[in-house]
């Protein structure tokens, strides 16, 4: 019910006639600029034999309506006006297992491009009702170039239109030819929630026991050598560092499905916050953990530590947080964690090819 009432509500909206010019003028631009070309191609994942995804790039010209603002351009007015000369002047989509996946808007030069893109429901399809996740399943292609470096920002959900939009930065080792890109993406995440939460303090352990372990990432801003303590040299095929981590017993099958907080301990000057994030595969559970002292200054991690362990055939992951701090002062501090779980794993093909002249 609500939803309809916004979206009659929404469909009185009239931008005024100097805005109404803009964007018809902005449209003219971008429909010189770009030429497109339609293509089919059938594409099935032998892992998922029975779903056949079919990838469609239309060729249908973006309405400038004449009472509604079209909600791609108050989306990149908010979130990129740098890319408002550059909203794509006809659909480009691609529909997988109930998704439609379209590019909003493109922006090359040289090495870099800025890609707006969203994804809504087909008809009869419910995965996408709020904010989703790419997962980091997503690339930009062209001839004899391909995004080695790239960041995605999910900029929002709307209702009325049942689309999440994102924002992709990308860099290539090499120049982008407009002549020829193809855009895709094969993972979505489609339940994101967040939430804060106080971390008890009084459950630090001094000393803990700790065991050797292969690192799959290191994050933070201060320098690794504030813990030299803690890494003790690569593995036997010199592949990976290894690092000293809290060792708190043996994990079970039930850390799994869950962002699980498995201890606290102090040790050489730095307070240690492990946590589980389960099987990551299809899913994102991570901790954003910040310390907070008795004036209100709010202190994140110096270092953080990634591995995984395996649990009944399971890889899961394990994140321990690290803050250095003296203990005299930690006894005026609080702990708190913000707690991202992302799941619903969605597989797909989603895959459009176009030009940009």
């Amino acid at each position: 019910m609500f939803k309809e009432r916004y979206k009659k509500a929404y469909e009185k909206i009239s931008p005024d006639a100097e805005y109404r010019k803009k964007i018809q003028e902005r449209a003219e631009r971008t429909r010189r600029r770009y030429r497109w070309y339609s293509w089919v191609e059938p594409l099935m994942k032998p892992a998922a034999a029975l779903c056949l995804a079919v990838c469609l790039l239309g060729v249908a010209v973006l309405p400038v309506m004449a009472k509604t603002l079209p909600a791609v351009y108050e989306v990149v007015e908010r979130y990129a006006p740098a890319l408002s000369d550059f909203i794509l002047p006809m659909e480009v989509k691609c529909s997988s297992n109930g998704i439609i996946m379209q590019v909003e808007a493109v922006s090359v030069e040289d090495k870099n491009a800025e890609i707006v893109v969203s994804f809504s429901d087909e008809t009869g399809y419910d995965w996408i009702h709020g904010k989703i996740d790419l997962y980091d399943s997503y690339t930009l292609k062209s001839f004899g170039a391909e995004n080695i470096v790239s960041g995605c920002q999910f900029l929002e959900y709307r209702e009325e239109e049942d689309k999440a939009y994102f924002k992709i930065d990308m860099m290539a080792a090499d120049s982008f030819r407009r002549d020829k890109l193809q855009f895709q993406v094969s993972k979505l995440l489609t339940r994101c929630s967040q939430e804060e939460r106080q971390i008890d303090l009084s459950g630090v352990v001094q000393n803990p026991k700790t065991k050797s372990v292969e690192l799959r990432g290191v994050g933070g801003m201060r320098e690794q050598t504030a813990f030299a303590s803690a890494f003790d040299g690569t593995s036997e095929n010199g592949a990976r560092r290894k690092c000293l981590v809290m060792d708190l017993g043996e994990p079970d099958a039930a850390l799994m499905q869950e962002l699980t907080v498995m201890g606290l301990g102090y040790t050489d000057g730095f307070l240690r916050l492990q946590v589980c994030g389960g099987i990551v595969s299809e899913a994102d559970r991570h901790l954003q953990a910040f310390l907070t002292d008795s004036e209100g200054n709010e202190r994140h991690e110096d270092l953080s530590v990634g591995w995984q362990e395996d649990v009944d055939g399971e890889w899961l992951s394990f994140t321990e947080h690290w803050f250095v701090v003296e203990e005299e002062e930690l006894q005026n501090c609080s702990l708190s964690g913000i707690f991202y779980n992302k799941d619903g794993c969605m597989e797909g093909n989603w895959n459009v090819t176009f030009r940009v002249e």
